[in-house]
């Protein structure tokens, strides 16, 4: 079987499959695959196969335990999903993806050096992030003026233009028209995130967060906070956890086109010191 990472298109994937279990196995039909899938009629493949339909979530779901992904596979299937659903949506016009295929022994997506810390710089800005849903909404207009007036105290229509421009001179949008976006499916694997660029996409976040306390009335936003005693063993789990809930959360409510653009951030931060950490600390004379 082919490696799902090496694909860029979930249909090509599904459609080398469907060819390589014909050639390998005599009798062999898209009726018994969806029996083995769970589907009650192989009209749902069919049309999934001829790109006359997108993958539901369940039908994803089916096909992940089909093909016995581990969890990165996994979730680079979801995300060529993903990927699909807003390339085919008519009212999308920008999509932003940095996945690199795990295994490209030709090296054909191989980035230079350059490129990797411009991408990087895009994709630790948050509004590269804003941009890319913001074209999901119901109402979407492909004018940047348009899209600076939709925002809360958002930058004015000629930072809309440069942080585009930036897009495609990373080779991550291409532009047809003075005012249409296209995504290209460009894939790239980024290395450790820059420290300084981390934490200063951190507190763009958090400040989001604190503008909306005296703009957006409560019953348009949420707000839940905890204090517990933790052990320090349980840090891994605590945050895969909330990784988990993370994917999950936004593969429940993130259904294009929507009304609003929110944003989600979790933060697990310790309040406390241990001795550990203060006896590091200079001791006032």
């Amino acid at each position: 079987m082919e490696n799902v990472n090496k694909y860029h298109n979930y249909r090509e994937f599904l459609n080398d499959h469907v060819a390589e279990m014909k050639r390998r196995h005599r009798g062999w039909s898209l009726n018994r695959w969806q029996r083995q899938l769970g589907l009650k009629s192989s009209g749902t493949l069919s049309m999934v196969l001829s790109g006359q339909r997108q993958l539901g979530e369940k039908l994803t779901q089916s096909l992940i335990r089909y093909f016995k992904f581990n969890q990165e596979q996994a979730r680079f299937f979801e995300r060529l999903v993903m990927l699909q659903k807003r390339q085919e949506d008519p009212k999308l016009r920008l999509f932003l993806t940095a996945h690199k295929p795990a295994n490209d022994p030709e090296g054909e997506l191989k980035p230079t050096h350059s490129q990797v810390e411009q991408v990087q710089r895009l994709l630790l800005d948050r509004f590269t992030h804003i941009l890319r849903e913001i074209l999901s909404l119901r109402d979407f207009v492909p004018n940047p003026e348009w899209i600076a007036r939709r925002l809360r105290r958002g930058p004015t229509a000629e930072v809309v233009r440069e942080h585009l421009r930036q897009l495609q001179d990373a080779k991550l949008v291409s532009q047809s028209g003075e005012n249409s976006w296209q995504a290209v499916p460009t894939a790239l694997q980024l290395p450790q995130p820059d420290a300084a660029l981390l934490a200063q996409f951190h507190r763009q976040v958090l400040e989001d967060s604190a503008r909306c306390l005296g703009e957006v009335p409560e019953a348009e936003r949420a707000f839940h906070v905890s204090y517990l005693n933790v052990r320090r063993d349980q840090l891994p789990l605590a945050k895969k956890m909330l990784r988990q809930f993370q994917v999950e959360f936004s593969r429940l409510f993130a259904e294009p086109p929507g009304d609003e653009v929110y944003q989600l951030s979790l933060q697990f931060v310790p309040i406390t010191q241990g001795p550990q950490d203060s006896s590091s600390e200079a001791v006032p004379h």
